[in-house]
């Protein structure tokens, strides 16, 4: 579910989507924990779009596979369990921690 979107810029140049899950208004200490997910898609250096989906409900295996589907590039969390980075790595998401 989108809570919220931002279109900030124009629809040309290279673009990245970043993932950041959320608790309270900081990154989450777990992926699979947390509540909220912050979707940034930058292009240009610039952020163009900002969108925080409700993870409240959401398994982690669908978890996963938002991802997938929502396009990310890059995942930046502070903790990610060893089945789950190997997943995501294989489909060419890169995983940062935090």
């Amino acid at each position: 579910m989108c809570l919220a979107v931002e279109p900030l810029c124009p629809t040309q140049g290279r673009q990245m989507t970043i993932a950041i899950p959320l608790f309270m208004r900081r990154a989450s200490p777990n992926f699979s924990t947390a509540p909220e997910l912050l979707i940034v898609q930058v292009r240009d250096q610039q952020i163009c779009v900002r969108a925080k989906l409700d993870l409240s409900f959401v398994s982690l295996l669908e978890r996963r596979k938002k991802l997938l589907l929502l396009g990310v590039d890059i995942l930046v969390c502070g903790g990610l369990d060893r089945g789950t980075l190997m997943w995501l790595e294989a489909r060419g998401i890169r995983v940062m921690a935090v």
